[in-house]
Formats: C-alpha cells, sequence, structure tokens
C-alpha cells in the first residue's frame, strides 16, 4: 500500500540483536534522502566505529515480513554519542528504503547487531584520495571525517545528477573547501 502505517499500528520495537538503539532525530538532506540519528537509549556511549563501517537495521515490510538492511554509518566516528545513517527512498526497490522513509519515527526502539566494517581505511599517514558518487557518500564522509582528524592530507571527489540531489554536499564543502571537488552532470 502507498499509505504510511500508522506509528500506533507500527511496532515500537524491531529487531532482535544485542545492540539497542532508539532514533532520535530524522532530518531530510534532499528529496529521496533522509538521514536517521541513533542513541543508546540511556544516552550512554555507543561501540566504537571505525569510518566504513555499516549498521544492520532491522525493517517491517509492506507484506508484514521484518527483513535487515545494511546501512553505512555516515557520523563522524569520532562520535560516541549517536550513529546516523542515509537513506535513498527506492519506491521500486526490495522495499526496504520505503519501509524506512515510510514508517520510521522519532521514539523507535531498533535492536541491532553490533556495527560491522568490511570497508576499513589505511590505518598510516599516506595521502588519500577519495571517491563517492551519488548516495555513495555515506561511508566517504565518515572516512574523509577520519582521516582529516587524523592529519592525513587527502582530496575528497564527489559526483551526483546536481548540486541540489548531493546529500552533504554544503556541510562537506564546508568542512573540506579546497580538499573536495564537485562533479556535478545537471550543473
Amino acid at each position: 500500500s502507498d499509505q504510511p502505517v500508522s506509528h500506533s499500528v507500527y511496532p515500537k520495537v524491531l529487531g532482535d540483536g544485542p545492540l539497542e538503539l532508539v532514533m532520535t532525530g530524522i532530518r531530510q538532506l534532499i528529496p529521496r534522502v533522509r538521514a536517521y540519528e541513533f542513541r543508546d537509549p540511556k544516552r550512554g556511549e555507543l561501540p566504537v566505529v571505525e569510518a566504513g563501517a555499516h549498521l544492520q537495521v532491522p525493517v517491517q515490510l509492506d507484506n508484514g515480513e521484518t527483513a535487515i538492511r545494511h546501512y553505512s554509518i555516515c557520523s563522524n566516528p569520532a562520535r560516541r554519542d549517536i550513529y546516523e545513517i542515509s537513506v535513498l527512498h527506492e519506491p521500486d526497490g526490495l522495499g526496504g528504503s520505503h519501509a524506512i522513509h515510510e514508517n520510521y519515527y522519532l521514539g523507535l526502539v531498533l535492536r541491532c547487531e553490533f556495527p560491522k566494517n568490511h570497508f576499513q581505511l589505511h590505518k598510516d599517514k599516506r595521502p588519500a584520495v577519495l571517491i563517492a558518487g551519488g548516495i555513495g557518500i555515506t561511508p566517504i564522509k565518515a572516512m574523509a571525517q577520519a582521516l582529516q582528524t587524523r592529519g592525513v592530507n587527502l582530496n575528497l571527489h564527489y559526483a551526483g545528477r546536481s548540486r541540489g540531489e548531493m546529500a552533504f554536499r554544503d556541510r562537506l564543502e564546508r568542512e573540506f573547501g579546497n580538499k573536495i571537488t564537485i562533479y556535478s552532470s545537471a550543473d
């Protein structure tokens, strides 16, 4: 159905993993991308993550089935108070992003697996060139922030359809200045 599930009907808790998170923020970044912020329900510190880590989040699909979707943690990895993911709404996809956009709400509790990282950065001071396209900026944003914190010389290249459809573009331009180059096919 195209109608969002009423929050009184949508579960108050999703998933059965060992890491309990509560949704504390939802921001519309660009027309089809939203950022979702999660915290420890008791406002304690979250487990340490490295840039490139992803979170496996439970979603209830329209058919009532609970599925797991993987999203890169795009918040600065130095932060221990929040995890943030960004979700591109794909109405013709498999239903996960649609369910998140339509049904996730402030106060929703997710029980997830602990974050995993299959996309690790090098640990030394070698310079880095980071390249991202579209929603692929989500792990790259955290990587650029981690590298800059470590004092690594970096260049970030970010491509998208238009400047207005590039999540985090304005924030990244402020944070990285002349270290970022934007490529827009429309502008």
